[in-house]
């Protein structure tokens, strides 16, 4: 909040990782000092999650996309696209229903 307030909202930003897509959050530059309000990036909330290392993302947002356009196309079960991503049916359901790994523009995050 503290950047937000002395540098603005992030939103008013590209994502500094991918470029084009609008930032939703600052993300502090590692190794840097914390206190410093210009030691952050503007990243969107997959390019902060990838930034940062988050272990239990097991999907890109590409992935989640594909697994959007395969299931509407029919002809294959929410359970079989879990088995070929390497994810529960819950996750795969999940980004389904827009719980997760929403669309570029929207909040999305990994499950």
């Amino acid at each position: 909040m503290r950047v937000g307030y002395q540098r603005g909202p992030a939103s008013r930003l590209s994502c500094v990782g991918c470029r084009g897509v609008a930032a939703q959050e600052w993300a502090h530059i590692h190794g840097t000092d914390p206190e410093d309000t210009q030691n952050y990036a503007p990243l969107c909330i997959p390019c902060h999650k990838e930034y940062d290392g988050h272990p239990n993302s097991k999907l890109t947002q590409e992935q989640a996309s594909e697994i959007r356009r395969r299931y509407a196309a029919g002809g294959v079960s929410q359970r079989k696209l879990g088995g070929e991503y390497g994810v529960s049916l819950v996750a795969v359901q999940n980004i389904l229903n827009g719980k997760t790994w929403k669309e570029r523009g929207q909040d999305h995050y990994a499950d």
